[in-house]
């Protein structure tokens, strides 16, 4: 997990027409060729190479250690950047650039699809957020050059996972395990490095609809009879909360889909205050409220409640939160980023 830490304008959505992404196929889908797939993958890649973010101020204070997102070695993938063409329903970082994936084709062209989600913690006020668009977990511009993505396919006798599959790796760039969107750039109070007129961006659910209707669109995934979605720590949160929408929206183009299943890999949180009891009494946006170190920190529910809010998260087409939830807490709808565990389906 990263550090929870207090960080040059991000760029805002650009105002350019919405244009869809993917189209709804229609009939029998049969999965592109290897070669052409990677060719779409290629072209993509090279599209659209973000610029670097300018460097974090010293109010940040992170280390390079704590900086280190786990990306799968071996891979040989480069980034597929989303196009940002929407207006202000764009896919985006935290810091504005696009939202940047890997894919990892199939070698043997099979029809079986890993949703891998990273993870990486939280930010837990738009101070905290700002500095986390100057890491790894905030900016496309950091993205290694290459990367690969782990199958988490069962093989058919059960005794263990397939080594070939496709499989599409996304990076957590929002902050929010991919559950918040909010239209228009967010503003970050001004101060103790940062810069005035700050803004940042949180589109984490544009980021995860846009990257399943673009392989759907590109790269074969409405040819799918498998699908997997996994993910790990905050990853694991967002396999929680979206297995059901990916599923949704790959049935709806996927005529073949016939197995899916979920597996997150997550801690557990309790909603209940911590050790030494602090709640962040100084308030969010203030190195005494977000830094998990000290002992003057908010709790997990506090936390998360005001993510909740902060990220906008809702419960409709914009939205992270699953229905279910919606009905089971109508007066603590925050409740939904975090008690997952209690709604959701189990998946067929």
């Amino acid at each position: 997990m990263p550090p929870q830490t207090h960080m040059d304008p991000a760029p805002t959505a650009p105002t350019a027409p919405a244009t869809p992404i993917a189209t709804k196929a229609t009939g029998p889908v049969i999965p592109p060729p290897v070669a052409a797939v990677a060719a779409v993958a290629a072209a993509a890649s090279s599209a659209a190479t973000p610029d670097p973010p300018v460097a974090a101020p010293a109010a940040c204070n992170y280390s390079e250690e704590d900086d280190l997102p786990f990306f799968e070695p071996g891979g040989k993938s480069p980034p597929i950047f989303l196009p940002q063409d929407r207006g202000t329903l764009s896919p985006a970082a935290l810091d504005g650039s696009p939202y940047g994936f890997f894919f990892q084709p199939s070698a043997s062209n099979s029809t079986k699809w890993t949703v891998a989600i990273q993870g990486g913690g939280w930010c837990y006020d738009e101070v905290d957020c700002y500095c986390r668009s100057k890491m790894h977990y905030g900016t496309s511009t950091l993205l290694p050059a290459t990367a690969g993505c782990q199958c988490f396919n069962p093989l058919e006798d059960g005794s263990g996972m397939d080594t070939d599959c496709n499989c599409l790796y996304l990076p957590y760039l929002d902050g929010g395990s991919f559950s918040g969107f909010r239209a228009d750039p967010v503003p970050v109070p001004p101060g103790g490095g940062v810069p005035a007129k700050t803004t940042i961006m949180m589109r984490g659910v544009k980021n995860l609809d846009g990257t399943i209707e673009h392989a759907l669109a590109h790269l074969g995934l409405a040819g799918a009879t498998e699908l997997v979605v996994q993910g790990t720590s905050a990853g694991g949160l967002s396999t929680f909360l979206h297995a059901d929408r990916i599923t949704g929206a790959v049935r709806a183009a996927a005529p073949a889909l016939k197995k899916v299943a979920a597996a997150p890999i997550v801690g557990y949180f309790l909603d209940h205050g911590n050790l030494v009891n602090s709640s962040g009494a100084t308030g969010p946006n203030t190195q005494a409220w977000s830094n998990i170190s000290s002992h003057t920190a908010a709790n997990y529910t506090t936390w998360m409640t005001y993510v909740y809010t902060m990220q906008n998260m809702t419960f409709g087409t914009d939205g992270g939160l699953t229905e279910a939830c919606r009905t089971k807490h109508p007066t603590q709808p925050h409740l939904c980023f975090m008690y997952v565990r209690r709604t959701t389906e189990r998946l067929e």
